[in-house]
């Protein structure tokens, strides 16, 4: 279901999904919001290019890191109340549009408790317990959704021969090296189901590899920032009109808080090399899941228009926009659902 989903998008939005197998290492970097027990949603982020083609971004972010990051700051969602970080935030943001390459986020509805539970036989849930020998389920749910998100990912970008490096987030389900030995080996078992093809090699680390130049801190504060701003844009009530009503789309400033506004705004530009896509998952009849591709509108767009939020459509209606400047037709794509199995 989310890569019939995906497909229907490239099938939409013809070069939405960038061609990686054109250099031999794909790169990734993930990162994840939503996990505290008040979010409506869990978010998972993947910023996904070539490492070959990173030096114009990494160029860029070297020199805003020196002028508008002092003292070494990590860029984050979660400490965006630093007035450097905020000051900063935009520009940081900007520099992204140098990589050539695809930023994916998967929202999950919370009252979904699993992906997989009703698909697993006995011998298979005995498999998984001691695969994750000691974890709670929780963890294992939210490692199992990682990795086939990825493996999907991948099957989709990838080509035999390439050389994968994936770095993820250092969070409960990486902590420590004994959970990245088992995320790793579940990885290259799960991978090797979605890949018609073969890697050389798959490479799997954590923050922790970052080095004294911050590159790689910065490169996952990209998924960082696009999993924060989701997952609080989802969560602040207006999330369920949007998934349910086609042709709704919300005034920029009913949309939560600024620093989430700002995000999604530069979210909305589409044209650039850095390409956005967004799926949200929930459940709104018991048995019947659902995938809504989600699309932000913000000033960046040709019009300007002053919309935070909608969510796309297979069909396309026209609204009237009224504005005191220049009243005119616009095109608002609103949802584009698929329902069936998740994965």
């Amino acid at each position: 279901m989310l890569s019939s989903a995906i497909a229907l998008i490239e099938q939409r939005h013809p070069g939405i999904i960038p061609d990686l197998r054109k250099h031999q290492t794909i790169l990734i970097g993930s990162d994840y919001g939503g996990c505290h027990r008040a979010a409506e949603f869990e978010v998972a982020s993947f910023l996904v290019t070539n490492l070959e083609s990173i030096g114009a971004w990494n160029a860029a972010r070297s020199r805003l890191r020196k002028a508008g990051l002092p003292q070494n700051r990590r860029m984050s969602y979660k400490a965006l109340g630093d007035h450097h970080r905020k000051k900063a935030l935009m520009p940081f943001l900007e520099t992204a549009d140098h990589i050539t390459g695809l930023l994916i986020s998967i929202a999950v509805d919370r009252t979904i408790s699993s992906l997989f539970e009703g698909e697993r036989t006995g011998e298979e849930r005995a498999i998984l317990r001691e695969v994750f020998n000691g974890w709670k389920p929780e963890p294992i749910e939210r490692a199992m959704r990682i990795m086939h998100f990825a493996g999907l990912i991948l099957r989709g970008i990838s080509r035999g021969g390439q050389d994968v490096w994936w770095f993820t987030d250092q969070d409960e389900v990486v902590a420590n090296q004994a959970r990245l030995r088992t995320f790793v080996s579940t990885m290259a078992t799960i991978s090797s189901h979605y890949l018609p093809h073969q890697l050389r090699q798959l490479r799997i680390g954590t923050t922790a590899c970052d080095t004294a130049n911050h590159d790689l801190e910065d490169y996952l504060a990209v998924p960082d920032l696009a999993a924060g701003a989701l997952q609080e844009l989802l969560s602040n009530g207006d999330a369920r009109l949007l998934l349910d009503t086609p042709s709704l789309f919300l005034p920029n400033c009913q949309t939560g808080a600024p620093k989430a506004r700002c995000i999604m705004n530069w979210f909305s530009d589409i044209t650039q090399n850095l390409r956005r896509v967004t799926l949200v998952m929930d459940e709104p009849v018991l048995g019947k899941p659902r995938i809504t591709t989600f699309r932000a509108h913000g000033s960046r767009e040709q019009d300007a228009p002053r919309y935070a939020q909608v969510a796309e459509s297979d069909r396309s209606v026209f609204t009237e926009h009224q504005s005191a400047q220049s009243p005119r037709q616009r095109k608002i794509s609103t949802k584009e659902q698929s329902y069936g199995k998740m994965l």
